[in-house]
């Protein structure tokens, strides 16, 4: 029986545990909290959550349901000048597409029972500049499709 989007986000959350900290450059600090739901509240800066957009479905498929996963990937990123924040957006969003095609590379996406044809990068989106106080702070969103096919 399919489960649909759950063991994708788990899939991916777990490459990324392990993949980004190797593609971050040694100046930046490391992710200080993975999670599968972002609350627009975040106590551990840089951050990292894999969130579920929708699955779409292949109507012409028979005997097996191939499925389009597009999920959501949010990082908070902080800091006091707008230009380093700008920059720290930029590196961390480069880090967690590197340690996702690492992982489709090494075939590290993967789903009980169902068969990862696909995985890739639809965008990314750097999103605005917050300040609140004597701290600044972006939330970078990478959209992500993992297409699978699952009896």
């Amino acid at each position: 029986m399919a489960e649909y989007i759950k063991p994708v986000i788990d899939a991916v959350l777990t490459a990324l545990e392990k993949r980004v900290p190797a593609a971050l450059p040694v100046d930046r600090e490391p992710i200080r909290e993975y999670g599968r739901q972002f609350s627009g509240i975040v106590a551990n800066m840089p951050a990292l959550y894999v969130m579920p957009r929708r699955t779409l479905f292949d109507p012409d498929a028979q005997g097996v349901e191939n499925m389009a996963h597009e999920l959501q990937i949010t990082l908070a990123v902080s800091g006091t000048e707008p230009g380093d924040v700008t920059d720290a957006a930029m590196v961390y969003v480069r880090a967690v597409h590197q340690a996702i095609a690492a992982a489709d590379a090494a075939r590290e996406i993967t789903v009980m029972g169902g068969q990862v044809n696909r995985v890739y990068v639809v965008g990314h989106d750097y999103g605005p500049l917050f300040a609140k106080g004597g701290g600044m702070a972006r939330f970078p969103e990478i959209d992500l499709t993992v297409e699978v096919a699952e009896p």
